[in-house]
């Protein structure tokens, strides 16, 4: 009926009594095909997953462990909605509820230091998250973005850097744009890191919290800007169109070089050690013949990388 509908409506000679006439009749296709509803026990009979399966809430996600090693924390559904608990490792009945959102899910949170999480959330689906601690034994919730109409995302939680402090990217400042901020999660103190000028869509810090790396994109053409220092300005060290790719991951653990994920002059992207000073390739750290790679993962702690995904 759609189809019928939709190419006689954009007919204007067709009139609007000649239109009810051929709502009415019933489309030639209608009947071909019959819909039988079942249960999820008949499903599961069939070794069919239920539909509903893949909406609901998880049991349990995020699962993380503490600093210490003594709690696991996790997203679990409470009154529908997904909220941190905790438990303590290797102790029976000891999960404790620490938020109780009923609007909304929490989306991430992660552990800072042994006592406290940070964690994010919006208000009615406005996507305006803000960015919330709240301490091990639940008590102590405070929004440290209490910023009306303001999004906010983590740029570095600076582990096994500050015990106070994750850079976090804001456009509290003008709502097109998003500077870098550096923000004391215990007092909810803010400093302002780099101010956007316009075309930075994203921010990398060293392994001392340094933001020494900044990037572009216009949809078409992405730079890659860098810094010595957070006193100096940023440099446009290198620009590719959408041919090319070139991504800086992370700094490596001299702070020197930067890991980056590029095709350039090849075919596939590969995982390389670049100099942002000399502006050069120092060498390839993986690369795979027929596949791209995807990212790295690495130790903080053990200050070393420690495998790199590839796949098509």
């Amino acid at each position: 009926m759609k189809v019928v509908f939709t190419a006689f409506i954009m007919s204007s000679l067709v009139s609007c009594s000649h239109l009810k006439s051929i709502m009415k009749k019933k489309h030639p296709l209608e009947n071909k095909y019959t819909y039988k509803k079942i249960s999820d026990k008949e499903y599961r009979k069939q070794d069919l997953i239920p539909l509903q399966d893949f909406f609901k809430k998880p049991n349990i996600a995020q699962v993380q462990i503490s600093p210490n090693g003594k709690y696991l924390a996790y997203l679990k559904p409470y009154k529908k909605r997904l909220n941190i608990h905790v438990k303590k490792i290797g102790i029976e009945n000891s999960e404790k509820r620490l938020t109780s959102q009923t609007s909304r899910d929490i989306y991430w949170f992660f552990w800072k230091e042994d006592d406290t999480l940070i964690f994010m959330r919006d208000f009615g689906g406005d996507e305006n998250i803000q960015i919330f601690r709240v301490s091990v034994e639940g008590k102590n919730e405070k929004s440290l973005t209490p910023f009306k109409g303001v999004k906010n995302e983590l740029v570095d939680d600076l582990e096994y850097i500050s015990k106070e402090e994750i850079i976090i990217s804001s456009n509290k400042r003008d709502s097109k744009i998003f500077d870098a901020y550096r923000l004391n999660v215990r007092t909810g103190k803010i400093q302002l890191l780099a101010q956007n000028p316009g075309h930075f869509t994203g921010w990398i810090a060293d392994h001392e919290g340094q933001l020494r790396v900044a990037t572009s994109t216009d949809g078409v053409n992405t730079g890659v800007y860098y810094r010595e220092t957070e006193d100096q300005e940023f440099e446009l060290i290198l620009q590719t169109n959408f041919k090319n790719t070139f991504s800086p991951l992370m700094f490596d653990f001299k702070n020197k070089n930067l890991y980056v994920k590029s095709n350039l002059n090849r075919d596939k992207e590969a995982i390389q050690l670049y100099n942002p000073k000399t502006k050069k390739v120092l060498k390839t750290i993986f690369s795979h013949p027929k596949l791209d790679t995807g990212g790295i993962i690495s130790s903080k702690k053990r200050k070393q990388l420690l495998l790199v995904c590839y796949g098509d």
